[in-house]
């Protein structure tokens, strides 16, 4: 194409049928035309530029290539080098990726979905449009760059070259209000790898992924802790998510180091901010913990502010602020001083064991359920970020169990009890996880219909099938088959989360 381009004096040949085109509406072939054309200015003048930049929406969507279309487009623009025109395809991009709830294109449900995405993950990730994405490019894309990471990455599963996308984002967003947040989307890329890859992998390039992420994860709750954070306008405590990512990824390395995984330098390294991998679980459990706390407190705030909005006040609201002896303690451990635990092991040991989980029979538990059977949308994401941080706490009890046992630890065991008794914590909360996110919303199922039920399902029937036996993947009940059919609908049967738990069920 360019090529012809040169022949024919500079696109004035193709700039007459992009013309043409561009009258006749025919924006397939303009996105082609565009795409196969390394300089998006040989065609067009700016006005046309700008005006088959705002058909790119409706020529992806039409084509069964449409990130490979847009991943082409991105070198294109990439190659004028002109900040002014990622303005021009911030609009495409985000119209292309979210088409506005219209019919799925012909390639959605297949393996296609899946290359395609990584196509614009690498393209979007290297040469002058990583420079764009990275410190050089204008901190007003980062919302969008976190929402291509959240859409191509975590939804489509383009996990490839995922890290690199995050990466240029929190390079360009060091020391703004932003650094936070996304240092949480590092911590988040870089577990899911760890999770989609089934087992603990020992390859060098993984085993550092996992130490990125706690180095991520901390550094975000670090930030959010830091009085001096306070310049940024960040939001302060640190967040229910902060809370969550961290004791993810913490219980997540624990589970690596206690399994002798790690090789000799990252154990020193991480032993100079955590101790030991004994000493890294009791913090993730005490971090997990807090985050079930802080997401049930958002649970009754939410139900007091309906019951207000309503004139209900037949449920006694004393205890939303959250307060108590758990709150405190845990208080107590997350200050800034809270590298120092091994001065403190006894009294981690002794709260640890103690960490609670959310009663599905809590009054304000059963009133947030009725608020959703009622229609209140307002009571879904609190309900629904009440079961996941739960889960989380669940699969942290796992992690402990699972290293436990492979240690041979009988009793006292690994943080002063024994495998069968963590693996019994770990089914407890699972299941109360479980109804949380069965009991809100019961009569249209929509906290049944997410991902992160079906992660639930996921890890409560991996640790069915390690400790407790008889459950077996293959029957059509099994929380594992459950999970594969919800991830297959969800998420697409190609997506690396799906092809992980087919391999648990292959494997069960």
């Amino acid at each position: 194409m360019d090529a012809v381009a040169r022949v024919f004096g500079d696109g004035s040949f193709l700039g007459i049928l992009a013309e043409l085109l561009l009258r006749l509406q025919e924006s397939r072939c303009l996105g082609r035309m565009a795409c196969a054309c390394r300089r998006l200015d040989l065609l067009f003048d700016e006005a046309s530029r700008s005006m088959v930049l705002r058909m790119l929406p409706r020529a992806t969507c039409l084509s069964r290539e449409p990130w490979s279309m847009l991943a082409a487009l991105v070198c294109s623009l990439a190659s004028c080098g002109r900040f002014g025109t990622w303005k021009e395809l911030a609009a495409p991009l985000e119209s292309a990726l979210d088409p506005g709830g219209g019919p799925d294109p012909p390639w959605a449900e297949s393996g296609e979905r899946v290359a395609q995405a990584n196509l614009l993950v690498t393209a979007l990730a290297h040469g002058r449009a990583a420079q764009l994405l990275g410190g050089q490019g204008p901190l007003a894309m980062i919302p969008l760059q976190r929402r291509l990471l959240r859409r191509l990455c975590f939804d489509f599963g383009a996990l490839r070259r995922a890290p690199s996308l995050a990466r240029l984002t929190l390079e360009k967003a060091r020391g703004t209000k932003w650094e936070p947040e996304v240092s949480l989307d590092l911590a988040d890329v870089l577990n899911l790898r760890a999770y989609a890859r089934t087992y603990v992998s020992d390859r060098p390039a993984h085993l550092a992924e996992i130490e990125e992420a706690v180095r991520a994860a901390d550094h975000a709750f670090s930030m959010l802790s830091d009085s001096v954070a306070g310049s940024l306008r960040l939001p302060a405590p640190p967040t229910l998510r902060a809370h969550r990512f961290l004791g993810r990824t913490l219980a997540s390395a624990a589970h690596m180091w206690l399994l002798g995984a790690l090789p000799p330098e990252a154990e020193r390294r991480l032993a100079g901010r955590w101790v030991d991998g004994a000493a890294m679980f009791r913090q993730a459990l005490l971090v997990q913990d807090r985050a079930v706390e802080l997401a049930l407190r958002e649970v009754r705030q939410t139900v007091l502010r309906l019951q207000s909005g309503s004139g209900d006040s037949g449920i006694d609201g004393s205890d939303a602020s959250g307060s108590g002896s758990q709150s405190e303690a845990a208080e107590a451990l997350l200050g800034p001083e809270r590298g120092n635990l091994q001065q403190r092991q006894a009294m981690h040991d002794e709260w640890a064991i103690r960490c609670g989980r959310p009663d599905p029979n809590d009054l304000m538990v059963k009133a947030a359920v009725e608020f959703g059977r009622a229609g209140r949308p307002e009571i879904r994401e609190p309900l629904l970020g009440l079961g996941a941080c739960t889960a989380s706490l669940a699969e942290c009890w796992f992690c402990i169990s699972a290293a436990a046992r492979h240690l041979r630890f009988t009793s006292p065991g690994l943080l002063g009890i024994g495998v069968d008794a963590a693996a019994k914590k770990s089914r407890e909360t699972f299941e109360s996880a479980l109804a949380i996110f069965s009991g809100g919303f019961v009569d249209v199922g929509l906290l049944e219909r997410s991902i992160e039920y079906a992660d639930a399902l996921k890890d409560y029937g991996k640790l069915c099938s390690c400790f407790f036996g008889g459950n077996s993947a293959h029957a059509a009940s099994s929380p594992l088959t459950k999970a594969l059919r919800l991830h297959t609908e969800l998420l697409g049967v190609a997506h690396p989360r799906t092809c992980n738990i087919r391999r648990l069920c292959t494997d069960d």
